[in-house]
């Protein structure tokens, strides 16, 4: 009965880890008023991207070298300029914030001519729904050796556990604030396919802060052989084995892993107690569902797929007691009393000598 309570109480935690946010819901729905379309060259950073606290920037005046320098923005989103002091930069785009900059030294220079560049990105909030392996809010932070040094579509994907196998990934979508009113939100699509197969880098979009990935189910997956020898279903993921293993608990494994590595890294069955015909696999689903699957396991790892299939984030895997724990288990509760008797009657046998 404890151990049911267990399994209970852990089922509920994980639920409890994994709700869906409401807006991630609503653009599920497609709710959102969203303009359909818009030519990935409006991507660019100098155009589009808001520099904001924690961006690095290189501010090059053109005929007027001394003026150049690199520079933090503060978390007030402001930096500090030679001979015109304080100008904040925050919500700008990198074109507009160079004719800002050109226009508060209109009155020093004659014709000043200025460029920048974004030297590194700050860390960024996105989220990402659909078939990847955790849904979510996610934070990135700029790798040291991400190229450009910019957060990227893959680079979310990484943060998310990976692709599942029924995404599709020739028809990615990318959401992002258009920074006008008449249509707030802007939404492209990218070919993932494009870029595992023949190195598209184009379609490895810099992230934006507040973008939304979304990665759809395919109606059938031409491509999976294709996601199976990718780098973007392979990282570590979270599964929980319980009951009759002999190392029951949390375990993290790679994103590729099948239910008998799973219980074989938790230590097997427990010889006579665990049941290899009642192995349970238990699944949330993203819409908060669950369900439970029972297989009979075999400790080869070259069985077939129905009795070893891959696990996804957060599976539970539960090895059942064999009837003979069961037996064992029966007759250790009911023999607890009448040992409790036979101790009491000894007892009072060795007070009446």
């Amino acid at each position: 009965m404890g151990s049911k309570r267990k399994i209970c109480s852990l089922l509920l935690f994980i639920f409890l880890l994994n709700p869906l946010e409401i807006f991630l819901n609503r653009l599920e729905s497609d709710e959102l008023d969203i303009v359909n379309s818009f030519d990935k060259e409006e991507l660019n950073v100098n155009n589009n991207y808001l520099l904001g606290p924690g961006d690095v920037i290189d501010i090059i005046f053109f005929g007027a070298e001394e003026f150049s320098g690199r520079y933090t923005i503060l978390k007030d989103g402001f930096i500090y300029l030679p001979m015109v002091g304080s100008i904040n930069l925050s919500e700008k785009s990198v074109t507009e914030s160079a004719k800002k900059i050109e226009k508060l030294y209109s009155n020093e220079l004659l014709r000043p001519q200025v460029q920048i560049n974004l030297v590194s990105s700050r860390s960024i909030q996105i989220s990402i729904l659909g078939e990847v392996a955790k849904q979510g809010i996610y934070k990135i932070d700029v790798e040291p050796n991400n190229k450009g040094n910019f957060s990227r579509v893959t680079d979310a994907i990484k943060k998310a556990g990976g692709i599942t196998e029924d995404a599709n990934i020739k028809e990615v979508e990318v959401i992002r604030k258009s920074g006008l009113s008449e249509y707030p939100l802007i939404k492209t699509k990218i070919d993932l396919h494009s870029l595992i197969t023949k190195g598209n880098t184009s379609q490895n979009l810099i992230l934006f802060d507040g973008d939304v990935i979304k990665i759809p189910k395919a109606e059938s997956n031409l491509a999976l052989d294709v996601i199976s020898n990718s780098n973007l279903n392979d990282f570590s993921m979270q599964v929980y084995v319980i009951g009759e293993v002999q190392k029951p608990g949390v375990l993290t494994m790679n994103s590729n892993s099948t239910l008998i590595e799973a219980v074989l890294n938790a230590g097997g069955p427990i010889k006579w107690r665990g049941n290899k015909g009642n192995v349970r696999l238990i699944r949330f689903g993203k819409n908060g569902t669950l369900s439970s699957k029972k297989i009979k396991l075999s400790l080869n790892p070259n069985s077939a797929n129905k009795n070893n299939p891959k696990l996804i984030e957060g599976d539970v895997i539960e090895v059942r007691s064999s009837k003979i724990a069961n037996v064992t288990d029966g007759l250790a509760i009911v023999s607890k009393p009448l040992q409790s008797v036979v101790n009491i009657f000894a007892l009072g046998k060795i007070l009446n000598d």
